[in-house]
């Protein structure tokens, strides 16, 4: 028997804990990404924005298994518990139903999972930078839709 797939729901404040475990362990795990925040100011971000952004969550069975935020047509972040089950996925394509004209997004360089994933579900590489972001890594923008 195969797992039920993902719930796709808005986030409310009561979830920000399980986003924050989620990209605090991703963080903690990825090498090649500074650290630049403590585990409390990860929390109090996600706590900003799911008060302030568009948080939409994939549940599996009552657990949170990745989360995604819109900030307009930029989809600012999309994290996943365990990557490879379809959360991602489950994600992108409730992104894509809400931003049905397009949305972009920027991928570290370095995430090379990510961006085989980005290209494998239709978007397109539209630009790179040197950096200029807060980590001060080079990344690279896919646009999706008529952006």
């Amino acid at each position: 028997m195969s797992a039920r797939p993902a719930v796709i729901h808005d986030a409310v404040p009561a979830d920000a804990s399980a986003c924050s475990k989620i990209l605090a362990d991703w963080l903690a795990a990825t090498p090649w990404m500074p650290k630049l925040h403590s585990r409390a100011e990860t929390a109090a971000f996600l706590d900003r924005q799911i008060a302030e952004a568009e948080v939409i969550l994939a549940v599996q069975a009552t657990a949170v298994a990745g989360f995604a935020i819109l900030q307009g047509p930029c989809l600012a972040a999309l994290y996943t518990a365990s990557p490879g089950q379809g959360h991602g996925r489950a994600l992108l394509d409730a992104v894509k139903t809400r931003r049905p004209d397009g949305f972009y997004l920027w991928c570290f360089q370095a995430n090379d999972g990510a961006q085989r994933f980005y290209r494998r579900e239709g978007m397109r590489e539209t630009g790179r930078t040197e950096g200029e972001n807060a980590e001060g890594l080079p990344d690279i923008r896919f646009d999706w839709g008529s952006l």
